[in-house]
C-alpha cells in the first residue's frame, strides 16, 4: 500500500486582519495544520495567529526574514487563504511576495482560497507575476466567471477554492488526491473546456457484447469443435474460450465455467500454460471463492500464494494505505460527480471498488461494480472479463453476489437489434475507400475547428520522409497520409491527432519511457517468455505527441525477432502473424499495450465510432 506524504507547507497571510479559522479546513484535512511555517506582514500579529488558529507551536515568522534567508528550505505548498477585505488591500507587496516564492520553488504548488482567489490572481494569465495580479475590471469579471462555473478549479500547480467549508474540504480531499496521481492537470474538465479551449475525456460506449451462457455448446461440442481447428486458430481459440469462461464464473456459472476449462484443457493440456500466469491466477481466485476446484494438472497455491498475488495487483494500481484510504474515495466520487470522470487513474473502476469493499462503503461498491460490467460487456476485446475484473480477488467475491448477472440482464433487452447493426456497420466501413473512410471521422472534431482534416501530402513529402528515416512506411498509413496529412485530436472518443508526415522522426523507447514494454505482439506469455522477447528499441511515433493518447509502429526488424521467439516457443503462424511492421495502441492509464490489427483497421474502428455518432 502506497502512503500520501504530507506537503511541506507555507501558509501567507494577507496583510489586514485575520480570516476566520475555517480558511485552515484545507490543511486540517491535508494533516499538517500545526507544523506549517506562517508568513505575517506584521510583527505584530504572532501571538494572535498562534491563538486564532490554534497553532501554538507552529513556525511564525515575518515575510521579509522569510525572504532574507539564504537557504530558505523547500517546500511543497503555498496555500494563501482568503482575506477579510480583499478591496482595501494593498496588492503589491502581496504580488512581489507570492512572485518571490514561487520563482524559487522547484514543483511548488499554490493554492488560494476564498477572496484571495481573486486577489492571487492565479486564474489571471496562469501564471504568477505583478501583472498578473492587477485587478481591473475585466480580469475580476473573467475570475468570477470561472468562479460561477465551479467551487474548485485546478490550473495544473495552482489550484483555487471558494471559502465554504464544503469547496474548502473537496480542495483539500482532491489536493491530496493530486499527490498521489489521477486527477486531471485542468479541472474540472467542463470549466476548462469552456474557458481554456480543453476538451475532457469520457468513457466511450462501444457495441455490446452480446453472448450469454444460453448460447454455449456442450463440453462434447466445444471439444469437436477444436478438434476441428486448424494449429493456426488454437492460440486464439484457447485465449477466446478462456476469457468466455471467466465470465460464465463471475455470472456465477461455476459448473459451466469449470465445464468449459475441463474440456479446453482435454483438447489443449498446454493451454493456460500458454496463456499465462495472469490468467490462471484469476481461476485460482474463481475457485477459491467459489470452492469448487476441479481437479487440474497443477497444485492448489497456498494462501499465502494467493495473499502475494492480491497485494502485487493493489500495489501496481497504488492503492493508498489505509489512512488516507476514505479521503480517496471521497475523491473519487468528487472525480465521478464533477468531471464524469470514470477512468480513476492510477485506481481504475476496479480499484475504486477493492478500497470500497476494504472501507466497508458495501453500497457504493456495489453501484460502481454495476457500471464497470456494463462497461466491460460493451467492450470489443474478450480478455476485459480477466484482466479489469477477475484479477481483482475482492471482486471475484462480489460477484459472487449475483450482481454480474443482475447488471447483464439490464442490457439484454436491446442487444441483438444493437450487434446486428453492429455487423451491418462494420462490413460498409470495411468496403469503404480511404477517400471515403476518413471524412467520416469529422462528426468527431472540436466544436472550434472548422475540420479535423488536413490537406493531403504529397507522394514526394512521403517519399522524402521515408529516405530521411530510412524505412518505406507500411502501405495502409501512406494511403492515409495521401488523404489527410495528419488529423487533429478527437477529444470525443479520445483519440489522438496525427502528425504530419514531415514531423515524423524515429524515437527512443525509452525516453519515451516504453523500454520495459516487451514486443509481444499481444500474445499472452509467462514471465519466462515475456523476458525472451526483444524490448522495445526505436519506435515510430505518428500520433501527435501532445497527445495522451499515442500510436506508434514497431519496426519490422524488431518484429521478426519477436516472431521468431514467439515461434520457438511453440505459437502458430496464424497466432504471431506476418513479418511487418506492426502498430500499437497506449495511454498512461493502461498497464498494457494494445497491439492493433493494422493502422487500416484502427481507422475503420474510430469510423466506426463516428457512424455512430452521427457521421454518415
Amino acid at each position: 500500500m502506497v502512503s500520501i506524504s504530507k506537503p511541506k507547507t507555507l501558509v501567507l497571510l494577507a496583510p489586514g486582519a485575520l480570516p476566520s479559522s475555517d480558511v485552515l479546513i484545507p490543511l486540517n484535512i491535508l494533516r499538517v495544520r500545526k507544523e506549517s511555517t506562517y508568513l505575517t506582514f506584521q510583527d505584530s500579529q504572532h501571538d494572535a495567529i498562534r491563538h486564532h488558529f490554534n497553532v501554538e507551536q507552529a513556525v511564525i515568522i515575518s515575510v521579509a526574514s522569510f525572504l532574507a534567508q539564504a537557504d530558505r528550505g523547500s517546500y511543497d505548498l503555498l496555500f494563501i487563504p482568503g482575506t477579510a477585505d480583499v478591496l482595501g488591500l494593498d496588492l503589491e507587496p502581496l504580488a512581489n511576495v507570492i512572485r518571490s516564492i514561487y520563482g524559487g520553488g522547484v514543483g511548488l504548488d499554490i493554492i488560494s482560497t476564498g477572496t484571495a482567489r481573486l486577489s492571487s490572481g492565479l486564474l489571471k494569465e496562469r501564471v504568477v507575476s505583478a501583472a498578473s495580479l492587477d485587478l481591473n475590471e475585466q480580469y475580476m469579471t473573467t475570475a468570477r466567471a470561472w468562479d460561477a462555473d465551479a467551487d474548485v478549479i485546478r490550473d495544473v500547480q495552482f489550484w483555487t477554492a471558494t471559502d465554504t467549508p464544503g469547496s474548502l474540504k473537496t480542495l483539500a480531499i482532491l489536493y491530496k488526491a493530486a499527490r498521489h496521481g489521477g486527477i486531471s492537470s485542468i479541472f474540472p474538465s467542463s470549466v476548462a473546456r469552456k474557458h481554456l479551449g480543453y476538451s475532457p475525456r469520457r468513457l466511450v460506449d462501444t457495441p455490446t457484447d452480446t453472448s450469454t451462457p444460453a448460447a454455449l455448446a456442450s463440453g462434447e461440442d466445444l471439444a469437436a469443435e477444436l478438434a476441428d481447428l486448424s494449429s493456426s486458430d488454437v492460440d486464439q481459440a484457447s485465449n477466446l474460450i478462456f476469457h468466455f469462461a471467466i465470465r460464465l464464473g463471475l455470472e456465477g456459472f461455476t459448473d459451466a465455467c469449470n465445464s468449459v476449462l475441463l474440456t479446453l484443457l482435454k483438447a489443449l493440456p498446454n493451454a493456460l500454460e500458454s496463456l499465462g500466469e495472469p490468467c490462471m491466477r484469476s481461476i485460482e481466485y474463481m475457485w477459491e471463492s467459489s470452492g469448487q476446484r476441479p481437479s487440474v494438472p497443477w497444485n492448489v497455491p497456498s494462501l499465502e500464494d494467493l495473499d502475494r498475488w492480491e497485494l502485487e495487483v493493489r500495489s501496481s494500481y497504488q492503492l493508498p494505505a489505509d489512512e488516507d484510504r476514505e479521503d480517496i474515495l471521497e475523491s473519487i466520487k468528487l472525480r465521478i460527480t464533477i468531471d464524469g470522470d470514470w477512468y480513476l487513474t492510477p485506481y481504475t473502476l476496479a480499484g475504486a471498488i477493492t478500497m470500497a469493499l476494504d472501507a466497508g462503503w458495501d453500497d457504493q461498491a456495489r453501484e460502481w461494480m454495476l457500471k464497470l460490467v456494463q462497461t466491460a460487456s460493451k467492450s470489443d476485446m474478450r480478455d476485459v472479463w480477466t484482466f479489469d475484473i477477475a484479477r481483482w480477488r475482492p471482486l471475484i467475491r462480489l460477484s459472487r453476489t449475483g450482481i454480474v448477472a443482475q447488471a447483464l440482464q439490464s442490457l439484454r433487452t436491446s442487444s441483438v437489434v444493437a450487434l446486428d447493426e453492429q455487423r451491418v456497420s462494420s462490413q460498409s466501413i470495411a468496403d469503404l475507400p480511404w477517400s471515403t473512410l476518413v471524412p467520416m471521422l469529422d462528426v468527431l472534431k472540436w466544436e472550434q475547428h472548422d475540420t479535423l482534416i488536413k490537406p493531403p501530402a504529397s507522394p514526394s513529402a512521403i517519399k522524402q520522409a521515408e529516405e530521411r528515416l530510412g524505412v518505406a512506411l507500411p502501405e495502409d498509413y501512406k494511403q492515409f497520409l495521401l488523404v489527410s496529412n495528419g488529423i487533429e485530436f478527437m477529444p470525443s472518443i479520445d483519440a489522438p491527432g496525427f502528425q504530419s508526415v514531415q514531423e515524423l522522426e524515429w524515437d527512443n523507447a525509452a525516453e519515451l519511457g516504453l523500454d520495459e514494454f516487451r514486443v509481444d505482439l499481444g500474445c499472452k506469455t509467462d514471465p519466462a517468455e515475456y523476458d525472451r522477447l526483444p524490448k522495445m528499441g526505436r519506435v515510430l511515433v505518428v500520433s501527435d505527441p501532445e497527445c495522451e493518447e499515442q500510436v506508434w509502429f514497431v519496426d519490422p526488424e524488431t518484429v521478426a525477432e519477436a516472431i521468431r521467439v514467439l515461434r520457438a516457443e511453440g505459437r502458430s503462424d496464424g497466432v504471431v502473424g506476418q513479418p511487418g511492421w506492426r502498430a500499437v495502441f497506449w495511454a498512461s492509464h493502461m498497464p498494457d499495450l494494445r497491439w492493433l490489427k493494422s493502422f487500416r483497421g484502427y481507422m475503420e474502428g474510430l469510423a466506426q465510432k463516428a457512424d455512430k455518432a452521427g457521421g454518415r
